[in-house]
C-alpha cells in the first residue's frame, strides 16, 4: 500500500500510547496502563518499541513517579507538577482548584452527618412524638401498663419501699401506674417530655437527662427502660451505667422491638421511626443481657394497634421466639 511501510506476514507490531519525553522510571512504584496488542501497522514514526527493562512486558507507568496508593495521614491523591491533587469524596473527583459546592458529598451523607452533629436530646421534642406517637395514649392501655408493673413488682419482692427508675419515661405514664409506696424518678433527654410527665405524675420526680447524665443520687432496686434502649447509640455506656445504679441485688428491666423471625419484615416495614439505631435480632439482645447482667426472664410481646381494635398488647412465652418485641428481666450480676 502507498504511504505505509510493507509489513512481513506473521509479525505482530505493538502500538502503545504517545507519551511525553520524559517518562517516568518503569520500574518505580506508581499506577500503570496495560497497552493492548493491536495486529494492523501504523504509520512510520508513531510506533515506539517497548522498552525492554519493563519489568512486565506491555506495562507502563503512567502516575509522575508518586506511590499508587498515599500514605494513611496523606488525605489527597497527588498527581504530579502540572494536574492538581484529586481527593475522593463522595465517589467523585474533586479539583483542588474549585472550592467545596454544597451537597458535594450527596444528600444522604450530609443528612447522616447533620443527625450526628444533632444533640440527641433535641430530636425528641414535640415533633418527635407528633410524627410516631400521635395515639400515645392507646399505645399504653391499662393491660399493657399492669404487665409492666407485674415484672417490676416480682423483680422488687421483699423490699418495703423499692426505689425505681424509669430511663426515657416519656410522659410518666409507666410510673403513673404504680402503687404510691414506690420511690419514683423518671428520666428522659426530651424536656417536652419530662414538663409533661412532672405535671401528670406530681408524687414522682422528674429530669431531663441522657444515659450518662443522670443526676438522681442514690441506687435502684429497679430501672426500666421500655421502648428506649433501641435509640441509644452506645450499649455499652447503658450497661455501664444501669450496674452503677443499681443496689447489689437490683434488676433491669427492658422492652425492645427486635427484627427476627417471621414478623421481623413486618417490623421492618412498618417501622418509620429514624431514631433506631439497634435494628437487630432478639438473640442480640439475649447475648448482651447475659453478658451484662444475670438473666432472669425473658417474654415475648404481640403489639399492634388495630383499626376499630385498639392496641392489642399480648404477652407470650410460648411464641416468644416468634414476636416482634420481647421484654427481658435481668439481675445485676455479682460475678
Amino acid at each position: 500500500m502507498r504511504g505505509r511501510s510493507p509489513v512481513p506476514p506473521g509479525v505482530e507490531l505493538r502500538r502503545v500510547l504517545d507519551l511525553p519525553p520524559r517518562v517516568p522510571h518503569p520500574g518505580r512504584e506508581g499506577l500503570h496502563l496495560r497497552v493492548s496488542g493491536l495486529s494492523r501497522a501504523c504509520r512510520p514514526g508513531r510506533a515506539r518499541p517497548l522498552r525492554r527493562e519493563l519489568p512486565r512486558p506491555g506495562r507502563l507507568s503512567m502516575h509522575g513517579g508518586h506511590p499508587s496508593q498515599a500514605p494513611a495521614d496523606e488525605p489527597d491523591f497527588r498527581r504530579g507538577p502540572i494536574h492538581p491533587a484529586l481527593r475522593l469524596q463522595g465517589r467523585r473527583e474533586q479539583d483542588e482548584r474549585v472550592a467545596d459546592r454544597d451537597g458535594h458529598a450527596g444528600p444522604l451523607v450530609e443528612e447522616a452527618v447533620r443527625r450526628l452533629r444533632t444533640p440527641r436530646g433535641s430530636r425528641f421534642e414535640r415533633e418527635y412524638y407528633e410524627a410516631n406517637y400521635r395515639d400515645y395514649a392507646r399505645q399504653n392501655p391499662p393491660r399493657k401498663l399492669r404487665f409492666y408493673r407485674r415484672l417490676a413488682e416480682r423483680a422488687a419482692a421483699g423490699k418495703p419501699s423499692p426505689r425505681i427508675l424509669d430511663f426515657g419515661c416519656a410522659f410518666g405514664t409507666f410510673l403513673s401506674a404504680l402503687d404510691p409506696g414506690w420511690q419514683r424518678f423518671g428520666a428522659d433527654v426530651s424536656r417536652f417530655a419530662t414538663e409533661q410527665a412532672a405535671q401528670a405524675v406530681p408524687g414522682a420526680t422528674f429530669a431531663q437527662a441522657d444515659i450518662d447524665t443522670i443526676p438522681f443520687l442514690g441506687l435502684f432496686d429497679v430501672i426500666t427502660a421500655f421502648d428506649v434502649i433501641e435509640h441509644v447509640p452506645s450499649l455499652d455506656l447503658v450497661a455501664s451505667t444501669v450496674r452503677s445504679k443499681l443496689t447489689p441485688d437490683g434488676h433491669f428491666i427492658f422492652v425492645v422491638p427486635v427484627y427476627d423471625g417471621p414478623t421481623g419484615p413486618i417490623v421492618r416495614l412498618l417501622d418509620k421511626d429514624e431514631t433506631h439505631v439497634h435494628k437487630v435480632s432478639r438473640g442480640s439482645w439475649l447475648g448482651w443481657a447475659g453478658e451484662n447482667f444475670a438473666l432472669v426472664e425473658w417474654w415475648g410481646i404481640y403489639r399492634y394497634l388495630v383499626p376499630g381494635l385498639g392496641y392489642l398488647h399480648l404477652p407470650t412465652r410460648i411464641w416468644r421466639r416468634w414476636t416482634p418485641a420481647i421484654a427481658v428481666v435481668a439481675r445485676k450480676s455479682t460475678g
